[in-house]
């Protein structure tokens, strides 16, 4: 299903929810923020930017979203739900996230990713 790479960078919730709303990543981009992956899955060129949300301890996929449909103060209140609630939702499907999915030690601040550039 999700067969690619990110390159991770770990962030807080506040700033995690200003960059999501701010800026467009590239499709190889993800974020970690306390113990859930937030995955760039986004397939299109159309500026639309979808996340998967994948627990950190057992690879699981939980949750999709399409951060550009909802506002600053509503996706605050998307990620605080997922950090209450996210260990007792169930995966969706049997994908499970790869050590060879993640590209650590490169971050999308002034780096650019083999994968896209």
């Amino acid at each position: 299903m999700l067969n690619r790479r990110w390159t991770i960078t770990e962030l807080g919730p506040a700033q995690m929810v200003h960059r999501l709303l701010r800026f467009d990543f590239t499709g190889c981009t993800g974020f970690l923020c306390e113990g859930y992956y937030w995955l760039n899955i986004s397939s299109g060129g159309d500026g639309l930017q979808e996340y998967a949300v994948v627990r950190e301890i057992d690879g699981a996929l939980i949750e999709s979203i399409t951060v550009s449909w909802t506002s600053h103060n509503s996706l605050l209140v998307i990620v605080a739900d997922m950090f209450a609630n996210g260990q007792r939702l169930e995966a969706i499907g049997d994908w499970r996230l790869q050590p060879w999915h993640l590209d650590h030690g490169v971050n999308w601040e002034g780096n650019r990713c083999a994968l896209c550039a």
